[in-house]
């Protein structure tokens, strides 16, 4: 089994403290929400943030969950930060229909 925490909620003035301490108890992947603010309300992050991730951590693995109704639009930008894998919802895209 692999757990991967997300950093959705993490405190913005502790995040690199707060990774770090993860990531010394153990953790090798995080999940990071992408979220458009159609398909689901945007809390999440930009393909900048998920760039300057995999630079700060280069040895994390970063699972991208990616909620979206026009996923053609995000994947090319988040190709471009380097993220490892994605996941998103079947029914959030029409390149899947």
């Amino acid at each position: 089994m692999i757990i991967a925490p997300s950093i959705l909620d993490v405190n913005s003035f502790e995040l690199t403290q707060s990774i770090q301490a993860v990531i010394l108890a153990g953790t090798k992947r995080f999940h990071i929400d992408i979220m458009d603010g159609y398909f689901v309300p945007n809390l999440s992050f930009s393909p900048k943030f998920v760039k300057d991730f995999k630079e700060k951590f280069p040895l994390s693995v970063i699972e991208v969950h990616l909620m979206s109704d026009n996923l053609s639009r995000f994947i090319p930008a988040f190709i471009a930060a380097y993220y490892w894998i994605s996941l998103w919802s079947y029914f959030s895209s029409e390149l899947l229909a």
